[in-house]
């Protein structure tokens, strides 16, 4: 079962999708006025920071799950460790 905290990541990770992808086309439908290049550049240079966010969750997720097979390596070790004495 996951824990929480994977939860909201998980959870998170997914509004990002839809907050990329609403915002770019909100974006570029306010800006469009101000000409095509414009609302374009705009459109992506929101586009690239809102995935650099979402890089940024998946680095989250895949360090605590990192994290924890780390401590269940440690306790089979200590298992062993003991069982060697």
């Amino acid at each position: 079962m996951k824990k929480s905290s994977n939860k909201i990541v998980s959870f998170l990770k997914g509004a990002s999708w839809a907050y990329i992808t609403l915002g770019s086309l909100v974006i570029f439908s306010i800006f469009s006025f101000s000409g095509l290049l414009n609302a374009l550049f705009l459109s992506i240079s929101f586009l690239f920071f809102s995935l650099f966010i979402l890089l940024i969750l998946d680095f989250l997720e895949k360090q605590e799950q990192k994290f924890e097979e780390i401590k269940k390596q440690t306790e089979l070790l200590k298992e062993i460790r003991d069982l060697l004495k």
